[in-house]
């Protein structure tokens, strides 16, 4: 053999007894053996996932000192922070064999911190859209729950009327949407206080003891189809369709009295115009059995429909009844209805007490007589701007 093929032998049997040197100085010898992530298990070395080393557990402390999968799962039950290798993951330990360990057999965790209060968030500033509609609406359109205009119409709007210091009812005028071009139609209430004991209206009448009732000149419609008192039937209205705006007194009834139930005296229908209002010093409209009609809180005692170019007020007196046995009544003299047609009020300046405003297309807020938002509908026609809601309305006097 070849002193060259010696050298090569000699090489190869000094590799087989040959140390090999760890990076931390412990030689690996023939027969030692390491762990999938280099450690040398014969020499105590385990790996560590919480400090990603080798270690020996009773030299160097490690979260992840655990005897097998099942104990490091466990821990993790109880809230210990400890990492468990990748192939425990597909164990599955079922509690009635392998229970959790008790709480107090482990270091307590530390306390959790408090949680941080929300950030408050602005609310996102409500934009209405820009919607044109296709209509023209008399009294204005209706406003949804945001504040925006609504292709809809207006078609009831009660009028401010005067501060009412009367004991027990008080004017109330609401303006109805009609397709009539130069009359306003107006549903004329009396509001009854709370708590006055009142069981009924019977009664409104003028006398000649200073009382006297008045009734502005408003839309008659002829005879056939038209009623002084009790209101309009659905079904002349569906005959004519103008009886809807032909103008009536009553007592709580507006769909035609049908059964009787109110009659009139010493007023001179005849005389009732458009023009011409009539004036009543011995003269009522009155339920025939006076203990009927027991009320809510508001009783219709008239409609009236007026030319827009006439600004006027209806004066009436009432009388009614108690929720008592005795044979007692309670009177209320004097009380005014202003009828003002909204359309017709010109306003250069929004009043301090408007709160909501019509500029005669758009709606919009009003805060101490300065206008602040409008929607912002194209309208095809335009009206004269008028106030749609007073602060009174709102705080209820």
């Amino acid at each position: 053999m070849s002193n060259f093929i010696k050298l090569i032998l000699s090489i190869n049997l000094i590799n087989l007894i040959k140390i090999t040197i760890c990076d931390d100085g412990i030689g690996i010898g023939i027969g030692d053996s390491i762990d999938k992530h280099d450690c040398l298990v014969s020499a105590g070395y385990s790996w560590c996932h919480d400090s990603n080393m080798c270690i020996r557990a009773w030299e160097t402390p490690c979260k992840d000192n655990y005897v097998d999968c099942i104990d490091c799962l466990q821990r993790q039950q109880i809230g210990e922070n400890i990492a468990c290798p990748p192939e425990c993951d597909m164990i599955q330990i079922d509690p009635l064999i392998y229970p959790p360990y008790p709480i107090d057999s482990v270091d307590p965790l530390p306390p959790s911190p408090p949680p941080r209060p929300p950030h408050p968030v602005d609310p996102l500033p409500i934009v209405c859209p820009n919607v044109m509609c296709m209509m023209y609406c008399e009294n204005g359109n209706q406003i949804d729950e945001n504040g925006c205009q609504l292709c809809e119409c207006v078609e009831n709007i009660e009028i401010p009327q005067p501060i009412c210091d009367n004991t027990y009812v008080c004017p109330k005028v609401t303006q109805l949407y009609t397709d009539k071009t130069d009359y306003t139609t107006y549903r004329l209430s009396l509001l009854i206080k709370p708590n006055m004991n009142i069981k009924n209206i019977y009664a409104i009448y003028g006398d000649n003891q200073g009382n006297q009732m008045y009734i502005p000149g408003a839309y008659q419609i002829n005879n056939v189809f038209g009623e002084n008192i009790g209101g309009i039937s659905e079904n002349l209205i569906n005959i004519n369709p103008d009886s809807k705006y032909d103008s009536w007194l009553t007592i709580g009834i507006i769909n035609g009295d049908t059964n009787n139930l109110i009659s009139t005296i010493g007023i001179d229908f005849t005389k009732w115009t458009d023009i011409n209002g009539i004036s009543v010093d011995n003269g009522a409209v009155f339920l025939i059995d006076p203990a009927n009609n027991v009320m809510t809180n508001e009783c219709i005692i008239g409609q009236l429909t007026i030319k827009n170019s006439v600004d006027t007020e209806m004066l009436i007196n009432v009388q009614g009844k108690y929720f008592s046995d005795k044979p007692q009544y309670w009177e209320e003299n004097k009380i005014i209805f202003r009828l003002n047609h909204l359309g017709a009020i010109i306003m250069n300046t929004v009043p301090a007490n408007c709160n909501l405003w019509n500029d005669g297309c758009n709606t919009c807020v009003v805060d101490n007589g300065i206008i602040n938002t409008c929607t912002r509908l194209m309208c095809f026609r335009e009206t004269n701007p008028y106030c749609m809601r007073y602060l009174s309305d709102i705080s209820g006097h």
